[in-house]
């Protein structure tokens, strides 16, 4: 409203946007050699590896004791806490 009254622009501005792929883009060759390695790696054992083997740091989501984690079973609908 405030942008309306000081402009007359009635369109809203562009907002947000992508301010973080470039940092999951670094990894995206190790990721997919990993996953071509292990066609049945799970989201832990690639964030494990991740920290381990490259220095990448521990996301806000691993040390949440809520986070339910997806395993992709025959059915796909299994979860895991």
């Amino acid at each position: 409203m405030q942008d309306w009254r000081e402009s007359g622009r009635d369109k809203a501005q562009r907002q947000g946007g992508d301010r973080r792929s470039q940092r999951a883009e670094a990894y995206k060759d190790i990721v997919l050699a990993a996953v071509d390695a292990k066609v049945d790696i799970t989201l832990v054992e690639l964030a494990e590896m991740l920290r381990r083997d490259h220095g990448f740091p521990r996301g806000d989501f691993s040390d949440s004791g809520s986070v339910l984690v997806k395993e992709a079973g025959m059915d796909g609908s299994s979860l895991i806490a």
